[in-house]
């Protein structure tokens, strides 16, 4: 004797495979969604020396000086000017910023092109108040020529 089958349990098929297809298709959207704004930022900044200027003095500064104070003044936050030893800008410095994710980055410096946010003032005191005698070396405007760079893992 055939058991009858009810139409309230039997699952169309097509429907069915429907269904699989898109929850498939949006199970790799679903899975970046945590991943929005954890990237790793390098933040590059090209630096424009002036002309005259002493390259021993400036990196003497750089080494004892600015970026020791930018080792790591805001959690999640590191930076350091770096000096091109290969490529199409070697024998040029920029200013390297390396934020722990995007977050990171946007919580510091919440406008695109603006500045600290008032909360981070007071702990970057170190690397900004050094600003003005890294100006002696850098031409006007530098620190406006930038890219961020977020890291695609």
């Amino acid at each position: 004797m055939a058991i009858p089958q009810s139409p309230l349990f039997r699952v169309p098929r097509r429907p069915l495979a429907i269904l699989m297809i898109v929850g498939l298709a949006i199970v790799p959207i679903l899975a970046q969604a945590p991943r929005s704004g954890t990237r790793e930022v390098v933040a590059i900044r090209e630096l424009e020396v002036k002309p005259g200027v002493d390259e021993a003095e400036f990196e003497r500064f750089i080494v004892t000086r600015y970026n020791p104070a930018w080792a790591q003044p805001v959690p999640g936050l590191r930076g350091y000017i770096a000096k091109g030893d290969r490529g199409a800008h070697k024998g040029r410095y920029a200013l390297v910023l390396v934020f722990e994710s995007q977050k990171t980055r946007d919580a510091i410096f919440p406008k695109e092109g603006g500045g600290a946010a008032d909360k981070f003032i007071p702990m970057l005191k170190g690397p900004f108040g050094l600003n003005e005698e890294l100006d002696k070396y850098i031409e006007p405007g530098s620190f406006s020529i930038y890219t961020d760079y977020v890291a695609l893992r």
